[in-house]
């Protein structure tokens, strides 16, 4: 079913944010979405689907001291991709960054979207 989950900040390490009783005297758990984000490709079975204004295929979801996994979203995409899982990607394409007779300008964004697909 479709859900949507708020983050106070995309990672609060455990204890950094106030216990909050809600009016239904539920507590309320604070999410950590670098960890959410990994959980949820980890599980995928037949899609993934990622868009957004920057894409860095290099970066690593999870970065806690004493976590298992070390690979990066490349890695992850990448095995999820010899499962047979289907990854798509809609990634911006940044206006500053150009590659000109094999010359690359910077990317005044920092968007990534030369080194993701060049």
């Amino acid at each position: 079913g479709e859900e949507v989950t708020l983050y106070q900040d995309a990672h609060v390490p455990d204890g950094c944010l106030p216990a909050l009783t809600l009016d239904n005297r539920m507590h309320y758990n604070h999410g950590q979405c670098w960890h959410d984000i990994m959980d949820a490709i980890s599980q995928a079975r037949r899609l993934i689907y990622i868009t957004g204004w920057s894409f860095y295929h290099k970066v690593r979801l999870v970065r806690d001291a004493g976590y298992a996994s070390d690979c990066t979203l490349e890695d992850l995409l990448k095995s999820k991709l010899q499962e047979s899982v289907r990854v798509l990607l809609l990634v911006w394409d940044d206006p500053t960054s150009r590659n000109i007779l094999g010359y690359n300008t910077d990317e005044l964004m920092a968007t990534h979207d030369e080194s993701t697909f060049f």
